[in-house]
């Protein structure tokens, strides 16, 4: 049992992280705000070049926006985690975390990665920033900007490839427990294949127990012989059902 100064230290380490979530996320909102009201108010400005703002400032500004919404996604998610850490973590893992991973999922895996490609598919005009006003040809490359591009399609790429990989596990563990999160045609395989296997298996120990007289080798035979009774069984009753 933990002792009252070890809870309160917990609860006082988790308050603090959780307020810092929540800070980072009051900040990145607030990024995003001045980036779209900059942009807005340079748009109905006298300033305004159509030539200058295509070439030098919006694919940057949307790339810019586009970083700061998927990191308050992240900083909420981490606020989320937080306050579940504070409140009922128990309650929050069997109620909310499969919604919760699921729509982290669609952020950071699809969403995120279609992002990407619509970056690298733009990716001279985002990674090139004007250094001279009265110049648009001179174009510096940003390597900040193409950093956060490639970390971007690394991470939704491997979300995308965890993600799948559980799910299709989960789903042959449903197949094959006929429930109905999985499919019955394909735990009606899988145990066909499992008692045929098995099947072949006790004649092949039944051609070593003829031929071996060693007690302890008899003894492994009949304990196998015995697996394969039941697994038999087992897999003959699903199927049933």
């Amino acid at each position: 049992m933990e002792d009252n100064s070890a809870i309160l230290a917990r609860n006082i380490i988790l308050n603090i992280i959780f307020f810092l979530t929540l800070l980072i996320v009051i900040l990145d909102f607030v990024q995003l705000y001045d980036s779209i009201n900059t942009l807005k108010k340079y748009i109905e400005s006298d300033k305004y070049n159509e030539i200058y703002f295509n070439e030098c400032i919006k694919y940057q500004t949307f790339s810019e926006i586009i970083f700061g919404f998927f990191g308050s996604i992240a900083g909420i998610s981490a606020c989320i985690v937080g306050f579940s850490l504070i409140v009922n973590f128990e309650y929050f893992v069997d109620k909310c975390l499969k919604t919760f991973c699921y729509f982290n999922y669609l952020f950071f895996g699809p969403y995120l990665l279609g992002c990407t490609f619509l970056g690298l598919h733009h990716f001279n005009k985002i990674s090139y920033v004007c250094s001279d006003r009265n110049d648009l040809n001179k174009k510096t490359l940003n390597l900040l900007i193409v950093f956060c591009l490639f970390l971007a399609f690394f991470i939704s790429s491997f979300v995308i490839s965890l993600y799948t990989s559980v799910y299709i596990v989960s789903y042959f563990i449903e197949s094959i427990r006929f429930n109905d999160g999985g499919s019955y045609i394909l735990g009606n395989i899988f145990w066909r294949y499992v008692i045929e296997r098995s099947q072949n298996w006790n004649f092949n120990n039944n051609n070593i127990n003829n031929n071996n007289n060693n007690n302890n080798g008899n003894n492994g035979v009949m304990f196998l012989d015995d697996f394969d009774n039941t697994l038999q069984l087992f897999g003959q009753n699903l199927l049933i059902v």
